[in-house]
C-alpha cells in the first residue's frame, strides 16, 4: 500500500497495515501507480512530473481454443514459419486509420492483429488433436468514448480476430472451440497496469529522451531510467 522511509526506501505497509521491512524495494508498478499509489505523488517535484507520465493502453488479446491446428498457406513448404508470429496488416493506410480511431477512443474492425500458435511449437498447450491460438489485437483503447466493455463491443474484438485469422488460415473459424476477449478494463485488473498498457507508457520522444528540443531535462526518462529511481532502494520493474 506505502513504501517505509527512513531516509531511503526501508520496506512496505501492506494493504492489511502490517509493516515489512527491507533493504531495497522492487515496484512492478506501472511509472504512475508507483508514484501515485506507493509513494504520493505530491512528496517531490520528480515524483509529481513521473505521476503525470501519459499512459493509455492500446493492446487486447483474444484467446481462441481450437478442434484441430490449424493450416497456413505460407508454411506448407517450411511448416517452421507458423511456429512465430503471424502479422495481418490490410494496408499501411488502414494502419494509420486504426490509430486515428484509438486516440479517439473508438473500436476499428480492421486493425492490425498478430496471430500465435503456441501449442505448434508446445502441443502438451493444448489437447491431442486440439489447437491454442493467441490473437493480439492493436489500436484498440482500453477507454472507449461511448462508455464501458459491453458483451457486444468485446464480441466485435472477436470478430476482428476472426477476420484476420480467416484471412490467414481460411475457415479456421468453424474449428473455434471456444473464445475469450480480454481488454484493457482486464488487463488493469489483474496485472494492476493503468489503463491496460502493457508498454508502460506512450512512447513519445517527450516521454523517451532524458532531454527535449530545447535541452531541458526530462524527469521522467532522466530520474527513472533502467530501473532506478530518485529514491534511495526503490526500484522499478517494466515485467508482468
Amino acid at each position: 500500500r506505502r513504501v517505509l522511509f527512513r531516509s531511503r526506501a526501508a520496506g512496505l505497509t501492506l494493504a492489511r497495515g502490517e509493516d515489512v521491512e527491507a533493504r531495497a524495494v522492487l515496484s512492478t508498478l506501472d511509472l504512475r501507480r508507483t508514484c501515485a499509489d506507493l509513494l504520493g505523488s505530491d512528496a517531490s517535484p520528480a515524483l509529481r512530473n513521473a505521476a503525470r507520465f501519459r499512459i493509455a493502453g492500446q493492446t487486447a488479446r483474444v484467446l481462441f481454443a481450437l478442434d484441430r491446428p490449424p493450416a497456413f498457406a505460407f508454411a506448407r513448404e517450411v511448416p517452421d514459419a507458423a511456429l512465430g508470429s503471424i502479422h495481418v496488416v490490410a494496408s499501411l493506410k488502414a494502419m494509420n486509420e486504426t490509430y486515428d480511431r484509438w486516440r479517439a477512443g473508438a473500436l476499428d474492425g480492421a486493425a492490425p492483429v498478430t496471430l500465435r500458435v503456441p501449442s505448434l511449437a508446445d502441443p502438451r498447450l493444448a489437447p491431442v488433436g486440439k489447437a491454442v491460438m493467441t490473437a493480439t489485437i492493436s489500436g484498440v483503447p482500453a477507454r472507449l468514448f461511448d462508455g464501458t466493455w459491453t458483451a457486444e463491443k468485446r464480441d466485435k474484438l472477436r470478430d476482428t480476430a476472426l477476420v484476420a485469422a480467416e484471412g490467414a488460415s481460411p475457415g479456421i473459424s468453424a474449428r473455434v472451440v471456444a473464445a475469450r476477449v480480454i481488454a484493457g478494463p482486464d488487463i488493469e485488473a489483474d496485472l494492476g497496469v493503468t489503463a491496460g498498457d502493457l508498454d508502460g507508457g506512450e512512447l513519445a520522444p517527450d516521454q523517451v529522451f532524458p532531454f527535449d528540443a530545447a535541452g531541458e531535462g526530462n524527469a521522467e526518462a532522466a530520474d527513472w531510467a533502467d530501473g532506478r529511481t530518485p529514491i534511495r532502494g526503490l526500484y522499478r520493474s517494466e515485467e508482468h
